[in-house]
């Protein structure tokens, strides 16, 4: 009878420990996830706004074209991995990386938008000035390089 009594508490403090985790986890886990997706972002911004200052350096010019130039020249070891966060725009030319969230439906993309501009002490209203930050009008995060 002990033993009974013993097991039903034990499934009892186990399913009520599963739910303290679901409802006060839950939250945690994907304010952590937008966190890690924003950092993901300016990190990818700053190596190839480094990448494009080094090709600058040692040769007079900036690229013209796109990432790619930056990888084969050996000024970026590989294009930046965004999968599941965005579209990553291999395009250059035109002195800005763009990374268009919210490809597929993401829910999350607006939160990721509002946390980088967070991270960078950004004011999200002047769209896409300055020198790295995320466009919350169409969920675009930028480097200008």
């Amino acid at each position: 009878m002990t033993t009974i009594i013993l097991t039903i508490l034990g499934i009892l403090l186990a399913a009520a420990a599963a739910l303290m985790v679901i409802f006060y986890g839950g939250d945690a886990f994907n304010a952590g996830s937008i966190g890690a997706q924003a950092n993901t972002l300016q990190n990818a911004g700053t190596n190839v706004i480094s990448a494009v200052q080094l090709q600058r350096a040692e040769t007079g010019t900036a690229n013209s074209g796109d990432l790619d130039g930056l990888v084969t020249g050996k000024f970026l070891a590989e294009a930046p991995s965004v999968e599941g966060i965005g579209l990553l725009s291999k395009d250059i030319s035109s002195g800005v990386f763009t990374i268009a969230l919210d490809p597929v439906g993401d829910a999350n993309a607006d939160a990721v938008c509002a946390r980088v501009n967070k991270n960078l002490k950004r004011d999200a209203s002047i769209g896409k000035d300055g020198k790295m930050g995320c466009d919350t009008t169409d969920n675009v995060f930028f480097a200008n390089l």
